[in-house]
């Protein structure tokens, strides 16, 4: 009897080619669905992101370790992490004056979908589930990995691989916010090679838009506009603002003293 692949080892030696055969082939479904069944072009972008997921999960289905993987997310240590990130990038992203404003220009047709074409629950859904899922896979997963042992070989192979792979997955949600967003982005890559384990930058992803779809919702219907509450507060923008430099110095310290421990244990390896 074969003995199982373990999923880390799978995942991390999927090609780039067979990761942009299953986005084709997600995209290929997706346009048939949305010409045949008249479907909104936002449903269609929950379908591509699922497709995209089975056909992970065919490929990834022959492996073991999965299990231990998603138990490792109820680690404390892991889970207070995760947090300590999110608050990071959100206090970041609002000393950018992005918290809100940036958010909004980025996802505002999610924000007409909510009141007009897509369900909110599906909204919710395939914004803090599919999409984190499909994201991570991809770009951590397949594209970061692949990039990682293209480049092992050179001195700084590391650092380009984390650059690039963040460049790609920035600007593919925009131009108008690639730049904020390729700033809070790093750490996705080092949480990821820290651990090893695609679930956890699957659960910050899913975290940080999360907070995204909060702060939609309560544009959208109205409910609170928190960036004017903080922008006509000075006291609120300078607090803002004092934790978003104190979060960036954080940020650096964290990402600087995570990628020597990563180095270190390369060399040990």
């Amino acid at each position: 009897m074969n003995k199982k692949i373990n999923f880390n080892d799978k995942l991390k030696s999927t090609s780039i080619i067979i990761g942009l055969s299953f986005v084709l082939v997600s995209l290929f479904v997706t346009i048939f669905a949305e010409e045949l069944l008249g479907i909104s072009e936002d449903i269609s972008m929950d379908l591509m992101n699922i497709v995209f997921i089975l056909l992970m999960a065919i490929c990834l289905i022959n492996t073991n370790g999965i299990t231990t993987k998603l138990c490792e997310l109820f680690d404390f240590k892991i889970l207070k992490e995760i947090i300590y990130l999110f608050l990071l990038t959100t206090f970041i992203e609002a000393l950018f004056g992005s918290f809100f404003i940036e958010r909004i220009f980025c996802f505002h047709e999610v924000v007409y979908n909510i009141s007009l074409y897509e369900p909110l629950g599906l909204c919710i859904i395939s914004t803090v589930i599919f999409a984190p899922i499909s994201e991570e896979l991809f770009f951590r997963g397949i594209l970061f990995n692949r990039l990682n042992l293209i480049l092992s070989n050179k001195k700084y192979g590391l650092i380009i691989s984390i650059l690039l792979t963040t460049f790609v997955f920035a600007f593919a949600h925009g131009i108008s916010t690639g730049l904020i967003i390729f700033l809070t982005s790093i750490p996705f890559c080092i949480l990821y090679l820290k651990h090893e384990n695609i679930f956890v930058s699957v659960l910050l992803h899913s975290i940080s838009n999360l907070s995204v779809m909060v702060s939609l919702i309560l544009y959208s219907f109205n409910i609170c506009d928190v960036d004017a509450i903080i922008s006509n507060s000075l006291i609120l923008s300078v607090i803002f603002n004092i934790l978003g430099i104190i979060s960036l110095i954080l940020m650096i310290k964290y990402l600087v003293s995570n990628y020597k421990l990563i180095i270190k244990n390369i060399q040990n390896e």
